[in-house]
């Protein structure tokens, strides 16, 4: 069980490094109007109900037209959903980052989550410890149980 819960969490920490990685290069990226083509917003039901929102926005770049759905690179702010809204609704414009670089990528919300960075840092370290244990398992086998001594009288005596 050990070498499986490693497997999920080196899986979740490869997803939160590209994370990082998708941070680090927005963190370069140029502030650029970008106008809301299309918005919709689900209400997911159930013990405890969600909102999530699919967007579409376009860019110009260096006189060249870009469209994206990459709303943010962490999860989903509320403020950030009702700026969509209202950008929408009035046909506005929001600012979308754009890495110089790569032009077709860019993204609405480029802020930095600390509640998702330790998480990260935290699975990072569980992971990596997991790791350690499942090869260590493999290569000298699991410990065996040690056998319970009792030390003095028993408490009890049954007949």
């Amino acid at each position: 069980m050990g070498c499986i819960g490693a497997l999920i969490f080196i899986a979740v920490s490869i997803g939160l490094t590209m994370k990082v990685r998708e941070y680090l290069k927005a963190r370069d990226a140029i502030r650029t109007p970008a106008r809301i083509e299309s918005l919709k917003i689900f209400n997911h039901k159930g013990r405890s109900p969600t909102t999530s929102m699919v967007a579409s926005y376009s860019y110009q770049w260096e006189g060249r037209q870009f469209t994206s759905k990459h709303l943010g690179i962490f999860v989903e702010r509320w403020d950030l959903r009702l700026l969509m809204m209202n950008a929408f609704e009035k046909g506005g414009t929001v600012d979308a980052w754009v890495d110089p670089s790569d032009p077709s990528y860019s993204v609405i919300d480029r802020e930095w989550q600390w509640s998702e960075f330790i998480a990260f840092v935290g699975l990072q370290i569980f992971g990596v410890w997991m790791a350690f244990y499942c090869f260590s398992i493999a290569r000298y086998g699991p410990k065996p149980l040690k056998k319970k001594r009792h030390f003095g009288k028993p408490l009890l005596r049954l007949p």
